[in-house]
């Protein structure tokens, strides 16, 4: 084999060394800096590496020959060798088509080239390492930028449309991948702490992101984030950073959404025992969620869902931007930063109104207080180092946002889907669960 590859390389080996000394031995005038020697490098590197992926192929395979017949896997009959025929294909190199041996059964007209099966190519004319690139970079960006990055990055051209099937089709393994995870943990408790090992405290947050469609109708996509308290660090003075999450977002209802959560639950570690903390808007969905994933946990009511309701009553009883109206909203969310709830809602219903929208707003505002007065302790929560705010979860709605919505975004029921779930799946770094790729280490002595 030895042998073999040198054959293979020496032949490369004088072509490299036969155009590098005709580029950089040019007499034309042109600056050689080192964006020109990059570039240089990068058109001689694809230049090997289309021959190097063809003699490799041809090395291991030959043509894919394999006698004049094969067995028909479909009907079991005979198939025919008929000809060596041309396979296109385009890798991160550019154009490495390939001939092959074509066989085909005149019993059931199955038509197959096992060189193909062999090498684990199948219908598109992308090859498997550039089809993951393209689900990987179609996860952050629009499919048009895609197109734009792979010509910027190796010069080739691939249609929008082409990159848009691709990236649904790895999307679709992506939520081929989540459902496998639903049912697998559907039906398990979540497993037992370690022996020895504390409890931790995990934090849920759930919120929705609307998305645009085709029809003009406007979907959520519910979304939610799960995290150990211990990896949330701050960076700065009030601003805190997670270490690690766990990101959940699809397109439903939220009785099936539950599922999703459960196994995230698994996924994230959670243990039988640990304390669960939940945080969330007052969306009866989102609490319905919780009541089934987390039915102990301790209920956090999002502070800045509930500040945004006083701000709207102080600035209709004392009139927009006012002083006055920001002392008294001031005054208000120091007392429910301090837990006195009870004094917030005898001040608001208290309130002088002299229209009938600010007697509305104030009785909205008082019955909400009320309804959820048992997730409002924030004295407490500030005291256990717990959040009060959803800002883990809102800052997961954005993500997903900054790829399903845009201008002029709109789309249709499984494109949606599919995207959703391959943005979630590059953002959890799940990749290589879904398009893995072989572990292959090259190491040269220095």
């Amino acid at each position: 084999m030895e042998q073999r590859i040198r054959e293979l390389i020496i032949p490369l080996s004088e072509k490299l060394i036969k155009h590098l000394s005709e580029m950089v031995g040019n007499t034309v005038e042109q600056e050689k800096t080192l964006f020109w020697i990059e570039v240089t490098v990068l058109v001689l590197v694809a230049a090997m590496g289309r021959e190097l992926l063809r003699g490799i192929i041809h090395l291991l395979y030959g043509m894919g020959y394999h006698g004049s017949r094969i067995t028909c896997a479909r009907c079991g009959q005979w198939m025919k060798f008929q000809r060596y025929a041309r396979r296109p294909l385009l890798s991160v190199f550019g154009d490495c088509s390939y001939e092959r041996a074509y066989y085909y059964c005149r019993g059931c007209g199955a038509g197959v080239a096992p060189l193909d099966e062999q090498l684990g190519v199948g219908e598109r004319e992308l090859s498997p390492k550039l089809q993951r690139i393209i689900g990987y970079v179609g996860g952050h960006v629009s499919f048009g930028v895609v197109e734009k990055v792979l010509y910027e990055s190796y010069g080739i051209e691939v249609s929008t449309e082409a990159i848009r099937q691709v990236g649904e089709e790895v999307g679709q393994d992506a939520r081929q991948w989540e459902e496998t995870e639903r049912r697998t943990y559907e039906e398990k408790p979540l497993p037992s702490r370690p022996r020895g090992q504390e409890p931790k405290t995990w934090v849920l947050e759930l919120d929705g992101k609307m998305v645009g469609f085709q029809d003009g109708s406007w979907q959520e996509v519910k979304t939610g984030v799960i995290y150990e308290l211990a990896a949330r660090v701050e960076i700065q003075p009030g601003r805190q950073e997670l270490l690690k999450r766990e990101l959940i977002a699809r397109r439903c209802h939220w009785e099936e959404f539950i599922p999703d959560m459960w196994a995230a639950m698994h996924r994230a570690g959670v243990h039988d025992g640990d304390q669960l903390v939940t945080v969330a808007d007052g969306a009866r969905a989102l609490d319905q969620i919780f009541e089934y994933v987390a039915p102990e946990a301790t209920r956090i009511r999002d502070f800045y869902h509930v500040a945004e309701k006083i701000y709207a009553i102080g600035e209709l009883r004392f009139g927009g931007q006012t002083a006055e109206a920001q002392h008294w909203i001031r005054g208000q969310l120091a007392k429910l930063k301090a837990s006195e709830l009870s004094a917030v809602i005898r001040s608001i219903a208290h309130m002088k109104c002299a229209t009938n929208e600010a007697k509305q707003k104030r009785s909205e505002v008082v019955r909400y207080l009320r309804r959820h007065r048992a997730a409002m302790n924030y004295g407490r929560y500030l005291q256990e180092g717990w959040p009060i705010g959803s800002g883990a979860v809102e800052g997961g709605c954005k993500l997903v946002g900054l790829r399903t919505n845009g201008c002029g975004r709109r789309w249709g029921l499984p494109g949606c889907d599919q995207v959703v779930a391959l943005r979630v799946a590059v953002l959890n770094d799940r990749l290589n669960q879904i398009r893995p790729q072989p572990n292959v280490e090259l190491r040269f002595a220095v």
